[in-house]
């Protein structure tokens, strides 16, 4: 099974957990929810994402605008700081105050990794010419709120969502070898 047909499978399995009919049903609902906003490391608006918490994880609507065209990493990460790199040391790279990818579980990086994948690993997005895309992305076995069943990502110190420069290898520990970071939202 090549690549692309595996990730193929996996969006289908999220799509599968809101169907459309769940998906109409979430939209009038009392579920918890919150929008988190995107800045480019430059400052550029870069869109948002709604995030809706379902019984079985987090449904993520995004509408992107600003974000240069082709495929890009999509994580969520630690630490809900998007501090660009305008306000970092000299020695920061751009948004590196968000920390390492969502990983209560200690697992390794990877949806194709046979000892991963981390919490927050999503698929890859692929941006038109245009820079704009919206798309549903669904986060399996996670909760906004705090939760018993499930770990949650707006503990004290939150979360971000990040866009990355290029795409996910699905494999390389720790980071899928995505490169630098592009887009940054807090996630509190």
């Amino acid at each position: 099974m090549s690549n692309h047909t595996k990730t193929f499978a996996l969006l289908i399995a999220g799509c599968m957990l809101f169907s459309p009919a769940a998906h109409a049903k979430v939209a009038d609902s009392d579920m918890p929810e919150l929008t988190a906003y995107f800045k480019t490391d430059n400052g550029l608006d870069a869109g948002h994402a709604r995030m809706i918490e379902g019984p079985n994880g987090i449904l993520i609507k995004l509408d992107l605008e600003n974000i240069a065209p082709g495929p890009h990493g999509l994580h969520l990460h630690d630490i809900g700081d998007c501090t660009p790199h305008g306000e970092l040391s000299e020695n920061e790279s751009p948004f590196s105050h968000a920390s390492g990818h969502f990983n209560p579980n200690d697992k390794q990086h990877g949806f194709l990794n046979p000892n991963g994948s981390h919490a927050g690993d999503l698929p890859n997005i692929t941006v038109p010419e245009n820079g704009k895309l919206t798309l549903d992305v669904f986060a399996h076995g996670l909760a906004l709120n705090q939760s018993e069943q499930m770990p949650y990502l707006r503990d004290a110190d939150g979360s971000a969502i990040m866009i990355h420069e290029g795409a996910d290898d699905y494999t390389s520990d720790a980071t899928g070898n995505a490169g630098p970071r592009l887009a940054c939202a807090e996630i509190k």
